[in-house]
This record gives C-alpha cells, structure tokens and sequence, in this order.
C-alpha cells in the first residue's frame, strides 16, 4: 500500500495511475493548507534572493568542504513554482 499526500492533484494521479498498474492500493489525499503560499510564490524573486545567498552559501562550503556542506549545481528550471 502506498499512502501520499501533496499538495497538487496531478501528482496524486500520477501516482494512483502508476501504482494501479503495478497492483498496489494507493490511498492519496491533496494537502491545501498552502495553496495561498504556492500561488503568491514568484521565482524570479526566489531567484534573485539565491542569487543574492549563494555567495555567502560558496565560503561556508569552502570554509566546511564539499564532504559537510555541497551546494547544488546552479540550475533555473523555468517556470518553477
């Protein structure tokens, strides 16, 4: 059985129709305490302020090394909410 939550339905489906194939029960329910967060949120914005971070984040990394501290490849995925 696989239990999920999240907080878009086309994910839920995605799920429930990969799983049904597969034979597995799926219990599923849509988290919308967020919605208002998630349609407020802008990504140029969250990308200027990492743009602003990633500075500071690159002298701890080379302060506490890649083994304590890896910062993700920088990456603009469009349209991410």
């Amino acid at each position: 059985m696989l239990v999920v939550i999240d907080d878009k339905r086309s994910n839920l489906d995605q799920y429930r129709e990969t799983f049904f194939a597969l034979g597995v029960p799926v219990h599923s329910w849509r988290y919308t305490r967020e919605d208002g967060n998630v349609a407020a949120f802008d990504p140029d914005a969250s990308h200027a302020l990492w743009l602003t971070l990633r500075p500071a984040l690159e002298t701890l990394q080379d302060q506490l090394g890649p083994d304590n501290y890896a910062l993700p490849p920088a990456t603009v995925r469009p349209g991410c909410p």
